[in-house]
């Protein structure tokens, strides 16, 4: 979302040809506008819940993301004026999980307006088109898994407490509002050039649990036992479980085995036998 200048035919930042339109028509097309402000540009990710978009804000001239509700499972868009409708049958469950997401969306807002760090901030909502839309704050950051790979595999208790004691402050700060992340994982954390950590991927509970009405998305190795049963039970206790299996990668260099799979035999080691160097207590908070 930088400018292209001039007559110059190749975006020297993303490698954008100009002119090139490269999108499924299932999603906004790059270029559309939304609250005469935002430009949409393309798009970075998608899951059963909806999609994600890099955008650009015209009146404060910034880079930013664009989250849209769009249960592909319960909805479609309309062509010709991009309206997402729901399905025929499926109207109830569209609306009452669009409810959930702006809760969600609107929970975030306040908890970053109120100065809670570590979470990527919401700056603006939106309802459009039959949908809703979120406007996030862009953070110049990589994924976790990234960052681990560029820093041989797994950092030491000492680098990474500095890291994580911010995150979890503000991971209790989103439980005593009364919310659960369902999907921290070491693809779900942002880590910026300063270090700092970044909880990213916050979403209605369906598309963190399988057998539900939407495509879920469980992150292997991260997601807890609950979460692989609709009739499982979840709450707080499946975000600690989540970063408690992120730590334990982040520590050991290793994913955690399937919490699915712990649940029919458990054959997790302790962290300190991968990793002698992690202290005892923490291993066994770990466990």
């Amino acid at each position: 979302m930088s400018l292209l200048d001039g007559e110059a035919e190749k975006c020297p930042h993303c490698g954008y040809m100009r002119g090139s339109q490269t999108f499924s028509r299932e999603y906004l097309p790059p270029r559309t506008e939304l609250a005469e402000r935002y430009l949409v540009g393309n798009l970075v990710m998608q899951n059963g819940e909806g999609a994600l978009y890099i955008g650009y804000d015209l009146e404060e001239e910034r880079k930013l993301l664009i989250g849209e509700y769009f249960p592909r499972t319960l909805c479609s868009r309309n062509e010709s004026d991009g309206r997402v409708l729901p399905r025929y049958g499926r109207e109830a469950q569209y609306k009452a999980l669009m409810y959930d997401y702006l809760e969600i969306a609107q929970l975030l807002q306040k908890l970053t307006e109120s100065g809670s760090s570590g979470l990527v901030p919401v700056l603006d909502l939106l309802e459009a088109g039959g949908t809703v839309y979120v406007v996030y704050r862009y953070i110049q950051a990589v994924p976790l898994s990234t960052y681990l790979l560029k820093n041989g595999g797994e950092l030491s208790w000492s680098q990474a407490k500095p890291m994580l004691m911010p995150l979890l402050k503000s991971l209790s700060a989103v439980h005593k509002a009364g919310a659960v992340h369902g999907g921290i994982s070491p693809d779900t954390i942002l880590v910026d050039a300063k270090g700092q950590l970044w909880l990213r991927g916050f979403s209605v509970p369906a598309l963190r649990t399988a057998e539900s009405e939407l495509n879920c998305e469980l992150f292997e190795g991260y997601a807890a036992p609950e979460q692989y049963a609709a009739s499982g039970w979840q709450g707080t206790w499946t975000d600690v479980y989540g970063i408690a299996a992120v730590i334990y990668r982040i520590l050991t260099g290793t994913m955690p085995v399937s919490g699915d799979l712990r649940r029919e035999k458990d054959t997790l080691y302790p962290a300190n036998l991968l990793n002698s160097s992690v202290p005892p207590a923490i291993s066994e908070a770990l466990d």
